[in-house]
């Protein structure tokens, strides 16, 4: 992968955000997030089991197309070929060459997607990919054109039919449900924390985790449903669970400083305070000269 990542990278257009340097989940979703507020409608896909289904045949066909080293295509042939074999079909997941194999293989459609007048906006990551568009009707036959794209030029399936929805409504993508005004936890990661924090109670009640086991177990969790807003949810679990770690889980910066300025006391006005006292306060920490000491002599002396 060092030698064959520089020329795969090359093969791939700006939109597509998965297992690429400076791109990435985060990135995706604050794509997702601006392409929300500017479009009515979204058209999600994904495609039916994508790496138990990449046809080998094709893509070999496509590496001889980027790559003329010898070596090299007999390595990436020898990957490919030892994996399910016999159905001629499949990607192993887990392995470094099958995240870049899997990307550049759906690079056409991001080409294809990418150049329809329709899509307005447009973003993939891995095999899911949303288009984003003002008109219903043309998103509707933009997915069954894609459709056809994927059955006909890539020998893939797509999950579910394709059907626009309203960017009103959100839209379920990488863990989060988009709004054109914020962005939420999903169903299935607001479980996913639910039961991942009540494990964390369990082993702490049971002593296997102390307090600051915990926390940093916490702040792993967290961070994956920080771009989300999501304080309220993680406090109110974490207070059913009577965790040891409320208040010192990570939370997004604008809350917190706002909950200190809560906490801070309130100034007393200026006119009650004695003028006196202040001046005392104000002097109580100079230290006392010595009888024939100057301010220089003790400046040089420090």
């Amino acid at each position: 992968m060092n030698l064959c990542e520089p020329v795969l990278e090359k093969q791939s257009i700006f939109h597509s955000y998965a297992c690429r340097k400076g791109k990435g989940r985060l990135a995706a979703i604050g794509v997702a997030e601006k392409a929300a507020r500017a479009c009515a409608w979204h058209l999600k896909l994904d495609i039916r089991k994508y790496f138990e289904s990449v046809p080998h045949e094709l893509l070999i066909f496509r590496l001889h197309r980027v790559f003329k080293d010898p070596e090299v295509l007999y390595w990436l042939e020898k990957l490919l070929r030892g994996h399910r074999s016999e159905e001629g079909r499949g990607l192993p997941i887990g392995s470094l060459t099958s995240q870049h194999l899997a990307n550049f293989y759906l690079g056409p459609l991001d080409r294809f997607c990418h150049g329809q007048q329709t899509v307005k906006a447009y973003c993939r990551y891995m095999d899911d990919f949303v288009c984003w568009g003002d008109d219903k009707a043309a998103m509707a036959e933009l997915g069954w054109e894609i459709q056809r794209y994927v059955e006909a030029h890539l020998g893939l399936t797509l999950k579910h039919p394709p059907s626009p929805q309203p960017t009103s409504r959100g839209m379920d993508f990488l863990g989060y449900r988009i709004f054109p005004r914020h962005t939420a936890l999903n169903r299935r990661s607001k479980l996913r924390y639910r039961r991942r924090l009540t494990t964390l109670a369990k082993l702490h009640d049971r002593g296997v985790l102390n307090q600051s086991q915990v926390q940093q177990r916490l702040t792993a969790l967290t961070a994956f449903v920080l771009p989300a807003s999501s304080h309220a949810f993680r406090r109110s679990v974490m207070e059913n669970h009577r965790m040891p770690a409320i208040g010192h889980e990570p939370g997004e910066p604008g809350r917190q400083l706002e909950q200190q300025r809560e906490q801070l006391p309130r100034r007393e006005p200026q006119q009650q305070q004695p003028v006196q006292h202040e001046q005392q306060h104000r002097f109580s920490c100079r230290p006392q000269l010595s009888h024939g000491e100057s301010d220089g002599s003790l400046m040089s002396r420090n």
